[in-house]
């Protein structure tokens, strides 16, 4: 492709009219050796995952169209690049919009970034600050907000532009604690709640903090049965509830058997109670919501050594808040793994640490809450304090985290279900302590553990 496609336009017409209406701006990766094997480009308009219109071109068009697009909400435009055998190699979407005619509220002009698939590549602008373990959440837009981390903390916050690939400082959008290794949650509707983690002095914080949606603004609040805690988990009940889970009230202390529920009002404000006793003490344990219901797995127990155990919050007779229980066992003991649910309900648990000194785990675990049994899949590469985010295709993309030398990995893994782990492309740097959050244009931004951030491109 030529430079020149960098601002190309798409032009969109509704119905048979014939002036353009919507200009989208182009960005591709600096080096442009990447699309080499590009024989074709493929620009179509979607809603809803139906298609409303495509359009193919050579590669070396400066500009590109579709027409007879209707108006509506949703709209996404996907450009991708195939070879000539019809395989893409690259790809590229907006975020969703609200495509309306001339005069009307929706954009005039989108943004897309197309890049090779099954890779990661720079964002235009670096993060302000090395942040390890910070804050990270989506906002209503579609931009990140980063805050918090270490070291230090780290002060303030940053928003990441999904449009322009860029961060900038974001003071109004800042929590008044600087904390790292905080939990992230979202009550929708509301807002993002800011729970726990550490505060300069390396103690756990029980403050938390409520990041309103509607004033962009945030709203502290204590309570006696929050109590502090670092290495904890929360989870999202109904009715605009949270459920904190375990920690440690210091860093590496010893995990804690409480549990705290939090209910979220719509004007900001929150009430707190003490929750179900946990059967097992546990932090840095790993959390999933499958069928409803809260499912916690390992962590480092009271004596500091990691736990197989996987207990949930199943309703009981004797409280409507429901009880924890013991439902199942790891087939290993594991602390700092990942949970994540899968499309056909069962929970991949990968990696972790293996004793209390922390030496990571060379396999995964899938659990079946039916028969209440764990599969073994091997890693290619031994990880613990590693991400793992969904894809919108079934597959889980597990990134870095630390290795059996206590390095910093740059190594990453797709899961496939019902096959196993694969190697993907690796990070361009080692990278623990960092955050992996999904886009609005299908992408997922890797930020946090080193001083650039990366955004990778699934494949189609």
């Amino acid at each position: 492709m030529r430079r020149a496609l960098l601002t190309a336009c798409t032009l969109l017409v509704a119905c048979d009219q014939a002036s353009p209406e919507l200009s989208l701006v182009i960005r591709e990766p600096a080096d442009r050796r990447l699309f080499a094997s590009i024989a074709m480009l493929h620009l179509r308009a979607e809603r809803d995952g139906r298609s409303l219109g495509e359009q193919l071109y050579d590669p070396t068009t400066t500009e590109v169209r579709i027409d007879g697009v209707p108006y509506g909400p949703r709209t996404v435009l996907v450009l991708e690049g195939t070879t000539a055998a019809g395989d893409v190699v690259a790809r590229g979407r907006t975020c969703p919009f609200e495509f309306t005619a001339s005069g009307g509220t929706g954009p005039r002009s989108v943004a897309l970034s197309i890049a090779p698939t099954n890779s990661f590549a720079p964002t235009v602008g670096a993060p302000l600050q090395i942040r390890n373990e910070p804050a990270v959440w989506t906002l209503a837009d579609g931009d990140v907000l980063v805050a918090g981390g270490a070291p230090d903390p780290a002060a303030g916050a940053e928003r990441f532009a999904v449009a322009g690939a860029t961060f900038t400082e974001d003071p109004a959008d800042s929590p008044a604690l600087d904390r790292r290794a905080a939990e992230v949650s979202t009550v929708e509707g509301i807002g993002t709640v800011l729970s726990g983690g550490l505060a300069r002095d390396g103690s756990a914080i029980a403050t938390v903090e409520l990041y309103r949606a509607d004033t962009r603004s945030f709203v502290s609040f204590d309570n006696a049965a929050i109590g502090p805690r670092a290495g904890h988990r929360a989870i999202t009940l109904p009715s605009d509830r949270l459920i904190l889970t375990g920690g440690a009230a210091q860093e590496g202390g010893m995990a804690l058997q409480s549990t705290a529920i939090l209910r979220i009002q719509t004007d900001g404000t929150a009430t707190a109670s003490i929750g179900p006793p946990l059967v097992s003490a546990r932090r840095a344990h790993c959390t999933v919501t499958a069928n409803g219901i809260p499912v916690l797995v390992g962590g480092y127990g009271q004596d500091g050594a990691p736990l197989a155990s996987i207990e949930a919050l199943v309703p009981s007779e004797s409280s409507t808040r429901g009880d924890f229980a013991e439902i199942a066992q790891l087939r290993t003991a594991r602390a700092e793994a990942t949970a994540s649910l899968l499309g056909d309900g069962t929970i991949l648990v990968v990696g972790g640490a293996k004793d209390a000194v922390g030496t990571p785990l060379l396999d995964a675990e899938v659990y079946n809450p039916i028969t209440k049994q764990t599969t073994v899949y091997p890693l290619a590469t031994a990880r613990r304090g590693h991400s793992a985010t969904p894809l919108s295709d079934g597959r889980v993309l597990i990134i870095g985290g630390i290795g059996a030398s206590g390095e910093a990995l740059a190594s990453v893994e797709l899961f496939v279900p019902g096959v196993g782990f694969v190697s993907e492309r690796p990070l361009s740097a080692g990278r623990a302590g960092h955050r992996a959050i999904p886009l609005c244009d299908g992408t997922v931004l890797v930020v946090g553990g080193a001083a650039n951030a990366e955004i990778y491109t699934p494949p189609p």
